[in-house]
């Protein structure tokens, strides 16, 4: 282990419900959980509804929708992978402050959930060993 390595810690898992998806439709529903409190560096999206849905970290407008999630399905986002060992200044992460919204599809792919709910994992790095 490097003196200057980080620890990996994992945050409170975040779970919204297919109902509160139901409820707001194509409109977003923000994920519970509050803002990131520290930068996220690996997250992993598990969409465990009967519904292909979208992710988004802007959370306003259609435009801003950022990653499809296919029902039954989950994804991870390395978002730091390899970023050790480069010449890159800082380290790749999103950022403290970032909340993670759902919707459904837009017509005509619509597609209304009707079991179980979106959990998002997320890990960060610590520097306590």
């Amino acid at each position: 282990m490097y003196l200057s390595s980080y620890v990996a810690e994992f945050d409170t898992i975040r779970f919204v419900s297919y109902i509160d998806i139901q409820a707001n439709g194509k409109g977003w529903t923000m994920v519970p959980g509050g803002p990131l409190k520290y930068p996220a560096r690996i997250v992993a999206v598990h969409n465990l509804t009967d519904a292909t849905l979208l992710l988004s970290n802007v959370g306003s407008l259609p435009a801003n929708d950022k990653w499809l999630l296919p029902f039954n399905s989950g994804r991870v986002i390395d978002v730091t992978s390899n970023t050790f060992n480069t010449n890159m200044t800082g380290i790749f992460a999103l950022p403290i402050g970032t909340l993670f919204y759902i919707r459904e599809l837009d017509d005509p792919f619509t597609e209304v959930p009707n079991e179980m709910g979106v959990w998002i994992e997320i890990a960060y790095g610590s520097e306590h060993q």
